[in-house]
């Protein structure tokens, strides 16, 4: 659910679909041919189907962590080098820094000066967008890594249902 279609107190989830063609080299390097040109969904409230089918056809376990490490890693530096979220995840970081917990993603999203002729809602829904597929991809991460950095302060329902 993107952040902008929901109160944020009502925000059941997140959710990032990954298109096969943003990721082959990923995809390809630990999937077989017929399943690296399949589109993957993530849902932090659970394993999708898509994402599960994946899993299943990495050979071992060791190999299906390699795949989701690389990928996730992968879909996270775009987040992370995307110059409208940057310093929306760096006052995420340094709120949990400065208090110790996290507030609300939602209450850190402020829309930003316009200098490009863009409207301020606009921008604030894109950025919504973002910060909802980027939470997703992280607490897969914090997921598969059992928690280790800032995101382990995210909602632990969320990250224990993706651990099941």
């Amino acid at each position: 659910t993107y952040g902008f279609t929901l109160p944020c107190a009502e925000e059941p989830g997140w959710t990032c679909v990954s298109l096969p063609a943003t990721a082959q080299h990923v995809m390809r390097a630990h999937l077989p041919l017929a399943d690296a040109g399949r589109v993957l969904e993530f849902d932090s409230r659970g394993l999708h189907r898509t994402l599960a089918s994946a899993i299943k056809a990495c050979s071992d376990d060791q190999r299906s962590r390699s795949f989701l490490r690389a990928l996730l890693a992968f879909r996270m530096v775009w987040y992370s080098q995307d110059a409208l979220l940057g310093s929306t995840l760096e006052d995420l970081r340094k709120a949990d820094a400065e208090h110790n917990s996290l507030p609300g993603p939602w209450d850190i999203i402020l829309p930003p000066a316009d200098a490009g002729g863009r409207d301020a809602a606009g921008i604030t829904n894109a950025l919504r967008v973002k910060t909802s597929e980027f939470l997703c991809l992280a607490a897969h991460l914090e997921a598969l890594d059992g928690g280790s950095d800032w995101m382990q302060r995210f909602p632990r329902a969320i990250v224990e249902g993706l651990r099941e």
